[in-house]
């Protein structure tokens, strides 16, 4: 008795740990990065021109770098805290971006109503910051509380240009570039 005793209560032990670190994962880190790429090659999309893109957001006109580096976080809760350091136009420094913005894009599940009965399909949902202010050296700090889609499969996060009236442009995404990055 006393060792299915002593079994229960080890197995309880190791399991609410557990249960407690499952039950808080509605808050917890869903992508940390200390890489992005900055849009350069063929990601860079022609002056008026939507192509090429990534998950609908066009590519900036000029191709950009990461002079220092980018870092930051997403938690599931849709608070993302990002610190941005030398994002400049690539051979035209300084940065002549007032504000950068940011944009979380997922995978989440839609409706196709235009079927009967209505199935279920995948979407791209974009979700944007406001400014955050940027200086001549590519410098800024991104803390916003977002409402992500649920679920929010494959999350990405993008830098976008500051001026929305010149539409959404990605200047830097989530991922790594072993020649231009750092």
């Amino acid at each position: 008795m006393k060792r299915k005793l002593v079994g229960v209560i080890t197995l309880l032990a190791v399991a609410l740990p557990t249960l407690a670190v499952s039950g808080s994962k509605s808050n917890g880190l869903i992508l940390g990065f200390k890489n992005m790429s900055a849009v350069s090659g063929p990601f860079v999309t022609a002056q008026g021109e939507t192509d090429p893109n990534i998950r609908g957001i066009s590519g900036d006109s000029q191709e950009w770098m990461i002079d220092k580096s980018i870092k930051g976080q997403l938690f599931a809760n849709g608070r993302l805290v990002m610190k941005v350091q030398g994002l400049v136009p690539t051979g035209n420094p300084p940065n002549p971006e007032a504000e950068f913005r940011a944009a979380v894009s997922c995978l989440t599940i839609g409706t196709d109503s235009s079927t009967s009965p209505p199935t279920s399909i995948i979407e791209t949902v974009n979700v944007l910051t406001s400014g955050f202010s940027a200086d001549a050296s590519g410098k800024a700090n991104i803390k916003a509380k977002l409402q992500l889609p649920s679920p929010c499969v494959a999350p990405m996060v993008m830098i976008l240009n500051g001026n929305q009236a010149d539409g959404d442009f990605w200047l830097a995404v989530t991922g790594f570039d072993p020649v231009g990055g750092k």
